[in-house]
């Protein structure tokens, strides 16, 4: 998963993993055992619960050393594109990449203690468009030997066409990046009905481009 321009080591990530539940120890007992059983928190109960990570790193930043395993902890339910938690303006490449590593396996992790199957829980993280850095989740789905990917069923020749002419089954010819040149989707992502609404509510926010490269299932041909 490093790129040259990572600045995690081995080391950092493997222990950000090991404590980054670690602020839980500043949440009630009760609203754990919420979360554990299974049963919803309240408003105040999951704001609570999305701060663990900030608590998590406040333990952790004035330890010796530790200060990118901190970073990791902080940022490790931070969304690719920029939101979700801490509400901060870092996204794409500057959060950290150990941050991205534990996004996709935490969330991996919980679908897959919700009753999903693997593949199944790939599928729906797939098409949480933004949320997570696609080159890490691939590189994650890969080693978890499931494919993403659906190049059999296209077409030789790829097409331009407009977002509200998308139909479900199509097949992303080209990575998808917002204007700003972040990367949403990665090529050969079959559209589902509720990515192909999902870039629709960018389209109207102008974010991405109206017009993109897919190609039609053989069905359609």
């Amino acid at each position: 998963f490093m790129r040259s321009s990572d600045h995690d080591v081995p080391w950092e990530l493997e222990l950000a993993a090991m404590l980054c539940q670690i602020g839980r120890v500043t949440v009630p007992p009760e609203v754990l055992e919420k979360v554990r059983d299974g049963i919803t928190p309240t408003g105040p109960e999951k704001s609570l619960l999305d701060q663990v990570p900030t608590f998590g790193a406040a333990l952790l930043e004035h330890i010796p050393r530790l200060e990118n395993v901190a970073a990791i902890v902080r940022y490790q339910q931070k969304h690719f594109d920029g939101s979700g938690f801490p509400t901060t303006t870092l996204a794409g490449g500057d959060i950290p990449i150990g941050a991205r590593i534990l996004k996709v396996l935490g969330d991996l992790v919980d679908f897959e203690a919700r009753g999903f199957a693997r593949g199944a829980a790939f599928q729906q993280m797939q098409e949480r468009i933004g949320w997570y850095d696609v080159e890490v989740l691939s590189a994650v789905s890969r080693w978890c030997d499931v494919s993403l990917a659906g190049p059999a069923t296209r077409r030789s020749d790829p097409q331009p066409m407009r977002i509200d002419q998308i139909r479900s089954g199509q097949i992303l010819a080209q990575d998808l990046r917002t204007r700003s040149g972040l990367l949403l989707m990665a090529a050969n992502t079959e559209l589902t009905s509720m990515l192909l609404a999902k870039l629709l509510n960018f389209g109207t926010l102008n974010t991405i481009d109206h017009t993109l490269l897919v190609f039609a299932p053989k069905e359609a041909a």
